[in-house]
């Protein structure tokens, strides 16, 4: 659980880094969307399982 959020916050850092530095939003929305996904999966899988 613990490194689960800590790799969601580096993403979501590395992000807003990323798109401070280059003005790449495309870089940007692809590591929250990679965030997001790491996020919601646990959730979804329960979902699903049951």
């Amino acid at each position: 659980m613990k490194s689960r959020t800590l790799m969601i916050f580096l993403l979501v850092y590395a992000s807003i880094i990323s798109y401070i530095e280059t003005k790449n939003l495309g870089l940007s929305i692809i590591s929250l969307v990679i965030a997001l996904a790491i996020f919601l999966l646990p959730r979804i899988t329960s979902v699903l399982a049951d």
